[in-house]
């Protein structure tokens, strides 16, 4: 687990302490708020470690001791972003609280399971986990049913909007959302004969489009997904990407993670002492 370390003003009559994850946090004292972030430890291999094991016990046996205590966030609603089924059903919930917002259609392949027929094509196959692992970054761009055969099941597969190689990663710090643009893949057509394109997450800078002109998400939009993201999930601190279709003009949300870098963003510290005071007063 990461550390954050904030200075606060006397004024406000607040203390930050660092806790240590491996130490009872009922001997490091009492606390109004804490703030718990996960990485690595929610992984599948990592569950299987008595250390990383202990150290989620000693967070949620206080969480459930001091039901008072504000946690930002819960393992609990981390957890659940480790798995992409669950991601998918979080994004089916986002259109129905805003019409500008598609939803985006998915399936999961097991091995030996066959595709629906009425699918669209292309489409992204990504393993179930979402995070933690080597498999979580590996993925790909399917334009056939038969494409699928490269892929080790079960994977998810999720329908490929086009969007003129845009993407917008937006990350949150309670009601602050902060928009930063990149440079994503392609458009692409339904292929009856075209390989699929294997790619890791983490470095496919070779298969990057040109970015078209697309304009800017309004901001109202940013807000009303984030907000509909922190209702359903439980979290306070996240980031998620979003696409503009470029067949309807409509955004899509294609990715969710409960512990963004915060990269590209200005005033983090600000926004987040912000998020704690808040939190205190509810």
């Amino acid at each position: 687990m990461n550390k954050v370390e904030l200075t606060v003003h006397s004024k406000e009559g607040l203390t930050f302490s660092l806790i240590d994850p491996e130490v009872p946090i009922e001997e490091q004292g009492e606390f109004d708020l804490i703030i718990c972030k996960c990485n690595r430890e929610l992984s599948k291999e990592s569950l299987q470690e008595p250390r990383v094991l202990k150290i989620l016990a000693n967070f949620l046996d206080y969480e459930k001791s001091h039901p008072n205590c504000v946690f930002l966030d819960s393992v609990a609603a981390q957890k659940r972003l480790m798995s992409r089924t669950e991601m998918s059903a979080i994004f089916d919930e986002i259109p129905k609280k805003d019409e500008r917002v598609i939803p985006t259609r998915s399936a999961i392949i097991h091995e030996g399971g066959s595709v629906p027929a009425d699918f669209p094509f292309p489409a992204m196959a990504k393993a179930l986990v979402a995070a933690g692992s080597v498999d979580s970054h590996e993925m790909g761009v399917v334009f056939n049913a038969e494409g699928l055969n490269k892929f080790k099941k079960p994977v998810i597969l999720q329908e490929y909007l086009n969007h003129d190689s845009v993407i917008e990663k937006v990350y949150v710090v309670g009601e602050k959302c902060w928009v930063v643009r990149k440079t994503s893949l392609p458009n692409y057509e339904t292929s009856a004969d075209r390989e699929p394109l294997l790619f890791n997450s983490q470095k496919f800078e070779e298969l990057l489009g040109v970015r078209g002109d697309v304009p800017p998400p309004p901001q109202e939009v940013v807000d009303s997904i984030a907000k509909a993201i922190s209702e359903t999930a439980g979290l306070t601190l996240f980031g998620f990407d979003i696409i503009r279709d470029s067949k309807t003009g409509k955004y899509a949300v294609i990715d969710l993670n409960f512990f963004p870098s915060y990269r590209g963003t200005t005033g983090f510290r600000e926004a987040l002492q912000k998020l704690v005071l808040s939190s205190l007063k509810k």
